[in-house]
């Protein structure tokens, strides 16, 4: 399924702002993309801290491509926000205006090439969450552009295996996704990352890639991708067990932490017609060729587990009782 594009002319390279120095921009490494974000001129301090928050993926280069551009036009806080208790969205062909009622409002719409403009209002006070908000507005913007490159979010822990290929662990909170993480890095395995990752398929292979965003952990994704092998399903229970895993469970952790990689869960609504609604049917169809094309498996665990006592059941294509 192709995402209706809308008619509107590709934002330009560089505004004239910007070849007068007049604007602060600067590009940023997103799994295999380049994203340029500029900014408005009276927002040079808001650029300063979000190049600060995105150091590690800093590009000092000019790259060849530039495959998404973000304008920032406004960023502001006002005393007069009073949203409503539930959260409002809405889409049309090419733009969404949120009003949550975490007291913040955006309004972005996109190009026809999926490059992105936005406005954001906070109210006054709000601004010890500015980060959160910042990285909220990326994932967004990019969105479109992602799913038009096959791509998209997934809250999970990646490890790869001993065969360089990405087992992700999926759970809900509390189903051990840290403390999975944590094994891995104590038994030395690589971790992609333990947090949000970026799935892309090119042609059907399944690519894992780290995101610029640090979890609370503190981990800091690695650059380069990872062919997936297989998918895991977390749970805790007194005895460290490794079973297949049917369908309609893989079915739902996928779809659920697909969606989860959005603080606001319903941001891509079924029933929200315009881009959100045709966002929403591609992320379901990507749970659907995933489920049907790649192996998962449930590891129910306790902190006795030994990781590497299970790490070769992922891709064995059978699981088996451990100890």
């Amino acid at each position: 399924m192709k995402l209706c594009k809308p008619f509107r002319e590709p934002l330009p390279e560089r505004s004239e702002e910007i070849k007068e120095g007049g604007t602060l921009l600067y590009i940023y490494r997103y799994g295999p993309f380049h994203v340029q974000v500029d900014f408005a001129s009276r927002l040079h301090a808001l650029g300063e801290r979000t190049r600060n928050w995105y150091a590690h993926v800093l590009i000092d280069d000019q790259p060849e491509t530039i495959d998404h551009h973000c304008r920032i036009e406004a960023w502001d806080t006002s005393p007069w926000i009073n949203n409503p208790e539930r959260d409002e969205v809405i889409w049309g062909e090419d733009r969404v205006n949120i009003r949550s009622s975490l007291q913040f409002n955006y309004n972005i719409d996109w190009d026809s090439g999926w490059n992105s403009r936005l406005h954001f209002v906070q109210r006054t006070g709000y601004d010890e969450y500015e980060d959160r908000s910042w990285e909220f507005s990326q994932r967004i913007s990019l969105f479109p552009k992602l799913m038009d490159m096959n791509a998209f979010l997934l809250h999970s822990v990646c490890v790869v295996g001993q065969d360089g290929k990405a087992i992700i662990f999926l759970g809900t909170s509390g189903a051990g996704k840290s403390t999975i993480a944590q094994k891995a890095i104590d038994s030395g395995y690589s971790v992609i990352t333990d947090d949000t990752a970026l799935l892309m398929f090119v042609e059907d292979e399944l690519r894992v890639y780290a995101t610029p965003y640090i979890s609370r952990s503190g981990l800091i994704g690695q650059p380069g991708f990872w062919t997936v092998g297989a998918f895991v399903l977390l749970g805790k229970d007194a005895v460290n067990t490794v079973i297949p895993a049917s369908r309609q469970p893989f079915v739902q952790s996928l779809q659920e932490r697909i969606f989860e990689t959005q603080y606001l869960t319903h941001i891509f609504s079924f029933s929200s017609g315009g881009l959100g609604g045709d966002i929403a049917k591609r992320l379901l169809g990507y749970t659907r060729k995933i489920t049907r094309q790649y192996k998962a498996y449930h590891l129910q665990f306790n902190l006795q587990l030994k990781l590497d006592d299970v790490m070769g059941e992922f891709l064995s294509g059978e699981g088996q009782h451990v100890r």
